[in-house]
């Protein structure tokens, strides 16, 4: 495996996921102080998504084939950190517009770090051997959270004992831009493929993309021909709409009714990184011997008791505690969801295959939080976590059933990889 690669891809991540964390953690805090209602609450997490789903369909396999993949995943980058620096003007903006204006630059983040993610997902698939990629984004991950761990803890702290509101926030999203800065530029420290030989230690290099890649509507469709490639959809994309649903309903149980302020928020997804820091290691080597699906179904059924748990848990300290076992699940379902993508994914037209799963990602994202704000909105957001539950654990079975019916195998035998 080439060292040097290796470096700047665990470096990448710590950085990235000081940009994602600050972010993702506190724009729903801080859409709730501006005074965004359940339903605002439910585009905030929904209309990034819209817009994700034909930029990532058309663009990351676009880009992923491009013989330029990396400076253009690197300008695409850019654009979702500058819009960080619209996020931190927001309190500024005129009253009745501020919530509007938060969730219009969250687009802007979202939307083009989704195609970012997705092209990227294929330059690493490209860059590291098959043989080991598990312990490649296994490594990726337990950087990301143990920085993304360092980073809620402190920027949670910050808000409420250093900064003022909304000072604080203003401060974390322009922090988070330069962070950005500095993620980009160790990102194009990465060697691409086809800068490399065989003497060099790396994989070799894929064959030559085409000038102007295929990627209209049928490309995209033909995809589904691919049996395992189309079972594996038919699961994850279920499962996915059910965990993004719960997204609105959390946020608004945790701050609301249970009165967290920003360092309880801190804490709990501290206690949820440093499970999955722990985690990433031993499931990375658990799937080697029983396979990703396999590992992927159990960490499902983990994160399916998340709502629930989290709904009978009677204050912020027991929410906290009951992180500790669902960061597992996390660190489970964001490794193997990948890895058995990739699985299933031919070399030959990879990209098209990754675009396609994350727009329909994208997709179910966009529909499902405000599917979780009428729910919470009818039948109170505690009760809605606990059906929340429900819908998650019934999607994990289908994961479960596919790997006992043995239709995917084992991650070795798909020499397609």
């Amino acid at each position: 495996m080439d060292q040097r690669n290796q470096r700047y891809n665990v470096w990448n991540a710590a950085v990235q996921a000081i940009f994602l964390n600050i972010v993702n953690t506190y724009v729903a805090v801080f859409a709730v102080r501006l005074g965004a209602d359940d339903l605002q609450l439910g585009y905030l997490n929904s209309w990034p998504q819209v817009a994700s789903v034909v930029a990532v369909l058309f663009l990351a396999s676009a880009i992923a084939q491009s013989p330029h993949k990396q400076a253009w995943i690197a300008v695409i980058q850019l654009v979702s950190r500058s819009a960080a620096l619209g996020a931190a003007a927001v309190p500024w903006f005129p009253v009745a517009w501020r919530v509007w204006a938060l969730i219009l630059f969250w687009v802007l983040i979202v939307a083009p770090n989704s195609v970012g993610n997705t092209a990227q997902q294929s330059f690493l698939a490209d860059i590291f051997p098959v043989e080991e990629r598990g312990k490649v984004f296994a490594a990726r991950n337990a950087w990301a959270t143990g920085a993304g761990m360092i980073t809620v803890l402190l920027a949670g702290w910050a808000l409420d004992h250093l900064f003022s509101y909304p000072q604080g926030y203003q401060i974390l999203f322009f922090l988070s831009f330069l962070s950005g800065l500095v993620e980009i530029w160790l990102f194009l420290r990465m060697r691409e493929p086809d800068n490399w030989t065989a003497a060099q230690g790396g994989p070799e290099p894929p064959a030559a993309t085409p000038s102007r890649p295929e990627t209209g509507w049928r490309t995209h469709v033909a995809v589904f021909r691919h049996r395992p490639f189309l079972a594996f959809v038919c699961c994850s994309i279920p499962f996915h709409f059910t965990w993004q649903m719960a997204g609105p309903i959390f946020t608004r149980y945790q701050v609301t009714d249970l009165g967290m302020n920003n360092t309880w928020i801190s804490l709990v997804t501290l206690a949820n990184s440093l499970s999955a820091v722990i985690a990433y290691p031993f499931l990375a080597r658990k799937a080697q011997r029983v396979g990703n699906l396999r590992m992927l179904a159990i960490s499902s059924m983990i994160l399916a008791m998340a709502p629930v748990l989290t709904a009978l848990a009677p204050s912020p300290f027991w929410v906290m505690v009951v992180n500790l076992f669902f960061g597992i699940g996390v660190a489970g379902v964001n490794l193997f969801v990948l890895n058995t993508l990739l699985d299933v994914s031919p070399r030959e037209g990879r990209p098209v295959y990754l675009s396609v799963h994350a727009a329909l990602v994208c997709l179910s994202a966009a529909i499902a939080p405000v599917v979780g704000a009428h729910l919470m909105a009818a039948v109170t957001a505690r009760n809605a976590l606990i059906l929340s539950s429900v819908a998650r654990f019934s999607t994990s079975m289908g994961f479960y059933l596919l790997a006992h019916r043995g239709r995917l195998g084992h991650r070795r035998v798909h020499a397609a990889a």
